[in-house]
């Protein structure tokens, strides 16, 4: 009985221990599959996006204009010559003064061409008379009217000599043909004179020009009527419009040249000053955006960064039209974009990123966030 007894402890003992071992070995297993089920998850996780942070851009109506040096130059000049051969017994005018249209400069002696011109004014009377009475006598049928044609002839010669000689006389007198300023005077009272020979210089100086020289990115952004200003080393601003532009390049500069006419009443503003021109650009919209925000891209472009849908990355060319130290108006851009204004360098376009507005940078919402 005590023998049973001790079998029956025995066999307790052993079937304790065994379910002992059997529960340590289910919870280290289930131990181990929740720590690969962590490690697993962990692996999977997303990696983290680049932060960059961003500023909301909005184009605004710009105006750029083209600045360049150039000078001022009379709207005409002409340089007189004589067209006859005389001697000159006057000077009507003073080198430097201005002259009106139609006031006599220079005047040459008249010598026998008044009474050559008395002379051709009596032949055409005779002729006229001549002509009269063949013409009757031919109407009648007493007179060939091959006579007639030849008397006729004889009269339009005799005016064609009058008209020689009044043209002779009207040339004695050399005058300016506009309102002008006589720079030069190339004669002396006495000198004798050859056809052809130079004997004055004038400049018309109201309108004045100032004349520049453009390159061809800008010659294709002006035309012909638009407003322009200049200012003199003086200080002194003129305001006009493009009268003209050359429509050939100059094949040593491959630059354009540009007519800036401008009022100047009196004349006081004279040829060849040294002239800053601006001429105004049509008014554009564009974004003003700081020198530090460009970047390049693989191909050497110039442009921006910018966050687009979805918090991708894009690269976007952006045209300078207008820059200084500091900022830069360019388009190119939508009319209102989100640029990355730190981080630009570190992401690439296609690339997702966390975009921090500038407006809470610093702020307890950024750094929850």
């Amino acid at each position: 009985m005590r023998l049973n007894r001790s079998l029956l402890l025995a066999a307790i003992i052993a079937i304790g221990a065994t379910g002992w071992i059997v529960s340590g070995q289910f919870a280290n297993g289930a131990r181990t599959d929740s720590e690969a089920t962590a490690t697993a998850g962990s692996e999977a996780k997303a990696p983290e996006l680049t932060s960059v942070r961003i500023r909301e851009s909005v184009s605004e109506p710009y105006r750029s204009a083209v600045v360049v040096a150039g000078r001022t130059a009379a709207s005409r000049h002409i340089e007189l010559k004589a067209q006859i051969l005389g001697k000159v017994v006057k000077i009507g005018a003073t080198e430097g003064a201005p002259v009106t249209g139609g006031e006599t400069i220079i005047r040459f002696d008249p010598e026998d061409r008044e009474a050559k011109r008395q002379m051709a004014k009596a032949r055409i009377e005779q002729r006229e008379t001549e002509f009269t009475a063949a013409d009757k006598l031919a109407n009648k049928g007493f007179q060939a009217k091959t006579q007639r044609a030849a008397t006729y002839a004889d009269l339009q010669e005799a005016k064609a000599d009058l008209a020689e000689i009044e043209e002779e006389i009207r040339r004695l007198a050399i005058k300016a043909p506009f309102d002008a300023i006589l720079d030069d005077i190339q004669v002396e009272l006495g000198d004798v004179v050859q056809s052809g020979d130079p004997v004055a210089t004038l400049y018309d100086l109201d309108p004045i020009l100032v004349v520049a020289q453009v390159s061809e990115q800008e010659r294709v952004k002006l035309a012909v009527g638009r407003p322009g200003a200049a200012r003199l080393l003086d200080g002194t601003q003129l305001t006009g419009t493009i009268r003209y532009i050359t429509a050939a390049a100059d094949p040593q500069t491959r630059t354009f040249k540009v007519e800036l006419e401008v009022p100047n009443p009196g004349m006081q503003i004279e040829q060849g000053i040294t002239a800053g021109m601006v001429l105004p650009l049509p008014e554009i919209l564009a974004h003003k955006l700081s020198a530090g925000i460009f970047t390049l891209n693989d191909d050497g472009q110039l442009g921006v960064m910018i966050v687009g849908e979805g918090g991708i990355v894009r690269f976007r060319t952006v045209t300078v039209v207008d820059s200084d130290a500091d900022w830069a108006y360019v388009t190119g851009l939508p009319d209102r974009v989100k640029l990355i204004s730190v981080g630009q360098e570190f992401v690439s376009d296609g690339e997702k990123v966390r975009a921090v507005p500038e407006a809470i940078v610093g702020t307890p919402e950024a750094k929850a966030s």
